[in-house]
C-alpha cells in the first residue's frame, strides 16, 4: 500500500487535559504555537503542560505490528546526499571536545556507535529532501514519515 507523502495534511490531536481527539490543519497548529488556539474541549492552549500535542492516527495501518514489517519507510533531511556513506559524526568536534571525550580513541569508539544507531523516523516539521531508509523498525509518533507495504 503506497502513502503519498503529504507533509500539508491534517493532524490528529490529543489533549492530555481532557483526553479530546481531533483534527486540525496546519494553519491551526501554526496559530496554536502562537497562543492564537485551544483544545475545543476544555480549552487549554499550547501554554498548558497538559496541552494538546499532535499524536498517531490510531487508524494508521502501520501501527499493526502484524503489518508494520512488511513497510519500507522513508523520512527527510537537510543533507541532499543522506545517508552518506562515509558519514562521520566525529568530524564537527573540536579538539577540545575530543580531548573532554577522552582522546581519539574514545572519540572513535563513539563515532562508531552513532554510525550504528537506527535512524529516528518522524517530525513534526517539514525537511527538503526525501530519502528511502529500509528499515523495519516502525516509528513513534511519525509525523512526517510515510511507508509502502512490500508484497
Amino acid at each position: 500500500m503506497e502513502r503519498l507523502i503529504d507533509f500539508s495534511r491534517d493532524r490528529q490531536m490529543l489533549c492530555g487535559g481532557c483526553g479530546r481527539r481531533f483534527v486540525v490543519d496546519l494553519d491551526w497548529i501554526d496559530r496554536w504555537e502562537r497562543g492564537g488556539e485551544q483544545c475545543p474541549g476544555c480549552g487549554l492552549t499550547c501554554e498548558h503542560e497538559d496541552s494538546p500535542r499532535v499524536t498517531v492516527d490510531p487508524g494508521d495501518p502501520a501501527l499493526d505490528d502484524d503489518r508494520a514489517a512488511r513497510f519500507f519507510w522513508y523520512h527527510t533531511s537537510t543533507l541532499p546526499d543522506w545517508p552518506t556513506r562515509n558519514f562521520d559524526p566525529a568530524v564537527v568536534l573540536t579538539s577540545e571536545t575530543r580531548r573532554m571525550m577522552g582522546g581519539g580513541e574514545r572519540v572513535a569508539e563513539w563515532a562508531a556507535r552513532q554510525r550504528a544507531k537506527a535512524l529516528h523516523v518522524g517530525r513534526t516539521r517539514p525537511l527538503s529532501t526525501t530519502c528511502c531508509v529500509g528499515s523495519a523498525t516502525r516509528p513513534t509518533g511519525a509525523a512526517s514519515s510515510t511507508c509502502t507495504e512490500s508484497i
